[in-house]
């Protein structure tokens, strides 16, 4: 059996125009068979959100007058709930396990899904709250939160080298790489 080889981010990156566009890229999200791609071309559309928010923070910013609620109080709010998250986001999601691919698949992906998913809060948190207090540290300390979150979970070689890990700790003899490559989205 041939070892399954990484795609690497080259067709994550050359996708993700055209994930932009709704109809299209589910239908490339759902007709892959390489999940390992999709995952990454999500996780550039969910990082890229939250760079392109920050350049709508600073163009208000340097727009519309700030004021309103205090940016103090507001950025522990996002930092606190930002931080809290995190903890929750990696107990919830666990680890990768399973005995067969397809359960490997599926594994993984819930563990990405759930931690970007609990991650992307802090981000936008932080926008609400640099729109409630006109201070731009708000938005910088909830982006900052989000993209830490966001790094921990990049599918990258070391994310699935730690997974692979954890299943061979687990007992599991499944090759993390070839069953993401081998299959497509489960969620």
């Amino acid at each position: 059996m041939t070892p399954a080889v990484d795609p690497g981010w080259g067709q994550a990156v050359a996708r993700l125009p055209t994930t932009l566009l709704p109809t299209r890229g589910m239908r490339m999200a759902v007709g892959s068979t390489d999940g390992l791609t999709v995952m990454r071309v999500l996780w550039l559309a969910f990082t890229a959100a939250m760079v392109l928010l920050g350049v709508v923070v600073a163009l208000i910013d340097a727009i519309v007058p700030g004021g309103g609620v205090d940016g103090r109080v507001v950025v522990a709010a996002v930092l606190g709930f930002g931080v809290l998250a995190q903890l929750v986001a990696t107990r919830v999601a666990g680890e990768v396990a399973g005995s067969t691919p397809a359960a490997v698949r599926a594994s993984a992906q819930r563990v990405f899904f759930v931690r970007v998913a609990l991650a992307e809060p802090a981000g936008l948190l932080g926008f609400l709250g640099f729109v409630l207090s006109g201070n731009v540290a708000v938005y910088v300390a909830g982006a900052a939160v989000a993209m830490v979150g966001l790094l921990a979970v990049a599918p990258t070689r070391s994310w699935i080298e730690r997974g692979q890990r954890q299943l061979v700790d687990r007992g599991s003899d499944v090759d993390l790489l070839a069953a993401l490559v081998g299959g497509g989205i489960t969620r």
